[in-house]
């Protein structure tokens, strides 16, 4: 892992408005913030051109998760996004439990603001059906905005797990984007430590600069030119004693203090809601450990989520859902 820089948690850093054009248009421009929030740090070792790059980590003891966070400084609904893609590199892990991804928080109440109402649309990076890859070296997303296969997740908007760009526009189209998150949150499942460079959302690009020195001050003295005044030899005097008293004085040792985690919240036993056996009836799997269902409740709701996935089970049509 490369060495840190410098860390940051909820460091603000000013985007590096970049208009580019995407199939022939200049995309809707909404020059806006990058922060870095939680596990986030920038370090040195990127590639070629471009010396530093952010660390985004998530761990499991103690749970922790790493961001950039993206926030318009104009309106922007979500129909106007054409261009979201990052450059990576893992560094622990591989991709899993919904991480890395890009969330995009949209103004689902129409409070105007960020608030407790508001939605987000999940796009995953990787392959489908998984996203499980394990890349190595550094790689792009590309634009996943243009992604036309089934790697948005409209769970919480009203649409499903598998869903595609259109019917995300469909849903909310016309909403206003609050933030776009790079999230980096999956160490519950295993470690995970990604290094990401050139960040870019619309006509904004986001490259993590290298902080610069501080050189030392110094401080200059001017020559004072020789007289020709004669100096006058000093009288010796007496000095009276003086008797000193030396009064000890406690010296107080500070209390270090920790700044706490977030904690992940207890883990809840399927036990406690299913009987001990499947109810007659139900479809079952034809390989085992091929299906996957998880319930996310952490301390920080902009990570809650729901996975479920559904392979090598007995055949169901989609209406059969209902």
């Amino acid at each position: 892992m490369p060495p840190a820089v410098t860390a940051s948690t909820t460091a603000i850093i000013l985007a590096v408005a970049t208009i580019a054009l995407v199939n022939g248009v200049a995309p809707a421009h909404a020059a806006g913030i990058f922060s870095l929030h939680d596990e986030a740090a920038v370090v040195s070792g990127g590639p070629m051109g471009n010396p530093c790059v952010v660390e985004l980590t998530s761990r499991n003891a103690p749970f922790t998760y790493g961001s950039i966070v993206y926030t318009p400084s104009a309106v922007l609904t979500f129909a106007d996004l054409v261009d979201l893609s990052a450059d990576f590199s893992m560094q622990t892990g591989c991709f899993g439990g919904g991480s890395p991804r890009f969330s995009v928080t949209v103004d689902y109440d129409g409070s105007g603001a960020l608030s407790a109402g508001d939605r987000n649309v999940h796009i995953y990076w990787g392959s489908l059906p998984n996203f499980v890859d394990c890349p190595v070296g550094w790689n792009s997303t590309g634009n996943l905005i243009a992604a036309t296969d089934l790697r948005f997740d409209t769970g919480q908007v009203g649409g499903t797990f598998y869903d595609n760009h259109t019917n995300a526009v469909n849903l909310v189209g016309a909403m206003k984007v609050l933030r776009v998150i790079l999230a980096v949150d999956a160490g519950w499942l295993a470690d995970q430590v990604v290094l990401t460079d050139s960040f870019k959302f619309n006509g904004d690009l986001f490259d993590a600069a290298c902080p610069t020195a501080t050189p030392a001050e110094t401080s200059t003295s001017t020559p004072v030119p020789p007289t020709d005044t004669p100096t006058t030899p000093p009288v010796p005097t007496s000095t009276p004693a003086v008797t000193s008293t030396i009064t000890a004085t406690p010296t107080v040792t500070p209390t270090a203090s920790r700044t706490l985690k977030p904690t992940r919240t207890p883990r809840v036993e399927i036990q406690d809601f299913c009987a001990a056996s499947p109810l007659s009836g139900c479809r079952s799997v034809t390989k085992s450990k091929r299906s996957l269902l998880l319930l996310r409740d952490l301390s920080d709701s902009r990570f809650d989520g729901i996975i479920w996935l559904w392979n090598h089970g007995a055949a169901t049509t989609k209406e059969e859902f209902g």
